[in-house]
């Protein structure tokens, strides 16, 4: 036989369902289950059967509804016996699991988000339990919204967006922030096949520093470099096109420190899989690379795909 405490945790796994019907202005259709098998032991089923009682709308103003019916059984003779559960209205259910308080703050987000930006309202449908989560976060997650949709892709450090709102909450809600600006900005606003928020959203971020050593004063006069020995984004280095010049690669900084000169030549510094990050150097594939790593000096005319699958 179904326990006060099993009813509600029913209650709890019904309650999803409720939210999205709510959030459609569907008519709350009564909830029933029936009771279960009763125990065989005498003492067992009317202790059980005073638990329920003892628990129910009957006596607690709210919550569930026993259904009896008079039956005879083998064990217990004559009994008016508890054979259904019903939850009748959508205030039994919250006062059941305890979920008033919840779902009136969720009822106030909800018209919040439809009044503020109403073409969030599919998504509403589907993600009731996000709408609940971040109940102290909508107005700031609103103000992102409407920043983004006016200025797509701002190109700007998420901390210097002009946006009324504590400098660190884009960083501490990035995934809400996203799943939203999924929805609301345009395709073309997006790069879905990009690794970082950031990348995705147009935003500036703190690149990783390659460092390079030019091995051919030809190379700094071109380029106007007063330095042998720089460490810059990998966005500017894409800048400086070193086609056709030889790469050398090299795991060790000392050898990357002392390499001579030499012509046409250039060294980067990989360490660890600092390497991975030069994947859009497209100039890159155009030039001989030499990697130089721990134990061995491999040289070879390749694409940095290679390089990278070496170094792994």
């Amino acid at each position: 036989m179904i326990t006060p405490i099993e009813i509600r945790r029913k209650g709890e796994r019904y309650y999803l369902h409720f939210l999205q019907s709510w959030l459609k202005e569907e008519a709350f259709v009564p909830y029933a289950f029936p009771v279960g098998t009763p125990p065989a032991d005498f003492v067992a089923f009317r202790g059980a059967v005073e638990a329920l009682y003892r628990h129910s709308k009957e006596q607690r103003g709210y919550g569930y509804t026993i259904v009896s019916q008079f039956k005879r059984m083998q064990q217990h003779g004559n009994q008016n016996l508890p054979v259904r559960i019903l939850i009748e209205t959508p205030q039994d259910l919250l006062g059941l699991i305890e979920k008033e308080e919840e779902f009136e703050h969720f009822q106030q987000d909800v018209a919040l988000i439809r009044t503020h930006m109403p073409q969030l309202n599919e998504w509403l449908m589907h993600h009731p339990q996000r709408i609940i989560n971040h109940h102290l976060d909508w107005l700031a997650l609103l103000k992102i919204c409407a920043y983004f949709l006016e200025h797509p892709r701002p190109n700007m450090y998420i901390r210097e967006l002009p946006i009324a709102v504590h400098t660190k909450f884009i960083e501490q809600h990035v995934g809400i922030v996203q799943e939203l600006l999924k929805v609301l900005l345009p395709e073309t606003s997006i790069r879905l096949d990009a690794p970082t928020f950031e990348q995705r959203f147009g935003l500036r971020e703190d690149e990783s520093l390659i460092r390079i050593r030019f091995l051919d004063n030809q190379i700094m006069a071109r380029y106007a470099l007063p330095v042998t020995d720089i460490s810059l984004p990998i966005s500017q280095l894409a800048q400086i096109e070193l086609q056709e010049q030889v790469c050398i690669v090299t795991e060790n900084k000392m050898t990357f420190l002392t390499l001579p000169a030499l012509h046409q030549t250039f060294a980067i510094f990989g360490s660890g899989f600092m390497v991975n990050n030069l994947s859009s150097l497209s100039w890159l594939a155009t030039c001989p690379i030499l990697y130089w790593g721990t134990w061995m000096l491999t040289v070879f005319r390749s694409s940095l795909s290679f390089v990278q699958h070496f170094l792994v």
